[in-house]
């Protein structure tokens, strides 16, 4: 990061124009001559009362710190993700002049929204640090350099030695690690913790569809069973036996084929979770594994006619 030290002299701490209110684009060029109130300047981004300012290096987004370069222009904040911008410009005010800046409303309507203080107080010195906010649904771009905020300037009442507060000149915040830069959006937190949580769900909805499946395959190889012992000792098997088994049959295909969308689904298992499967647990499956032990239950009583 560029010194700051060498910007610490250059405002002069009495108003030699005289004038109040807003500056207009001839003033605030004239305090950039004077005392390079914005550095770099480009007298391109100069607005009839404000300027441009643009995308800086520093940033931090999801937590961790980055920087943007020629090779690697681009921040692309995700729907629902905070980043903590910089400018690239130094702001370096007299202690007569405060400045307000916002996103440009461009960027506003892309989805962005701004969460930073907007005041920046006399005598500020050093790049402009702000978080940012994208509320929509689809990532927003932003590119090194790119214009991306709008500041403007106001002249204070006069500044009195020793009698007016004065702002540390540099601040004692002048870099973004300074900053509670390690900042992460709550929405994004928690989908993430939810969408774990319905992940859980789907597994172990899996998991149970399975180990019922395997409980299928068993009750048709008993029924094979049964069937070829009952014909070998010429025993009928009771109508209830076959009615039952087909029973089970219908009844998990049924729940396969109400969870199968639900599991692709998987946000919606939530939903299915609360009324479908308390029934699946409570009465689906105690009948299946009912019907699994009759069976085995007849199956041990026609060995021991054999």
């Amino acid at each position: 990061m560029e010194d700051l030290l060498k910007y610490v002299n250059l405002c002069p701490e009495k108003d030699e124009l005289g004038t109040s209110g807003v500056l207009t684009s001839d003033e605030i060029e004239y305090y950039v001559n004077k005392c390079e109130m914005i550095h770099p300047f480009d007298p391109k981004s100069l607005k009839p009362a404000g300027y441009e300012l643009h995308l800086g290096e520093d940033y931090a987004i999801g937590g961790k710190r980055k920087k943007l370069s020629p090779e690697n222009p681009e921040l692309e904040i995700p729907p629902f993700e905070v980043a903590v911008i910089s400018t690239k410009e130094i702001i370096n005010l007299p202690r007569f002049i405060i400045a307000r800046w916002n996103l440009r409303v461009r960027k506003v309507y892309e989805g962005l929204l701004w969460t930073g203080g907007p005041q920046v107080d006399p005598g500020w010195l050093g790049r402009l640090f702000c978080p940012i906010y994208n509320l929509s649904s689809e990532p927003v771009t932003l590119r090194l350099g790119e214009p991306i905020a709008l500041i403007d300037f106001v002249k204070t009442t006069p500044f009195q030695k020793g009698k007016t507060k004065e702002y540390d000149r540099p601040p004692k915040r002048k870099e973004l690690e300074d900053y509670n830069w390690n900042l992460k959006s709550a929405l994004v937190t928690e989908a993430k913790n939810r969408m774990d949580e319905v992940e859980n769900k789907a597994n172990r909805v899996e998991s149970m569809i399975g180990i019922i499946i395997t409980a299928i395959v068993i009750l048709f190889a008993a029924l094979s069973i049964l069937v070829t012992s009952a014909q070998k000792i010429k025993v009928t098997l009771p109508f209830l036996v076959y009615f039952s088994l087909l029973l089970s049959i219908l009844a998990i295909a049924i729940v396969i084929a109400l969870f199968r969308p639900v599991v692709k689904l998987r946000v919606r298992i939530e939903v299915k979770d609360k009324t479908f499967w308390k029934w699946f647990k409570f009465l689906i499956i105690p009948y299946i594994f009912g019907s699994l032990i009759v069976i085995i239950f007849l199956g041990v009583r026609l060995l021991c006619l054999e």
